[in-house]
């Protein structure tokens, strides 16, 4: 789980993400449970880095709810925004 975190923050951190970002949230959110929070920081963190809410892709998650939306909040909640 270590060496997928690891490769999935490298990822997230080349460049633009945001084609494709809200089915690899999906996918992080879906196939990890809500006590591993490794992989699911690592989508929050690029998200709060990125003002990924004002796109239309962090609309649509938004919208949907989730337990992406809670952490993403309380992610911006943390770093003062």
């Amino acid at each position: 789980m270590a060496l997928c975190t690891a490769k999935l923050q490298r990822k997230l951190k080349l460049g633009d993400h945001q084609d494709g970002f809200a089915d690899c949230v999906r996918e992080v959110y879906s196939s990890t449970h809500g006590n591993d929070k490794r992989m699911r920081s690592a989508v929050v963190e690029a998200a709060v880095s990125r003002k990924f809410a004002t796109t239309e892709c962090g609309k649509e998650l938004v919208h949907g709810g989730g337990d992406f939306v809670v952490d993403y909040f309380e992610a911006l909640k943390r770093y003062g925004f």
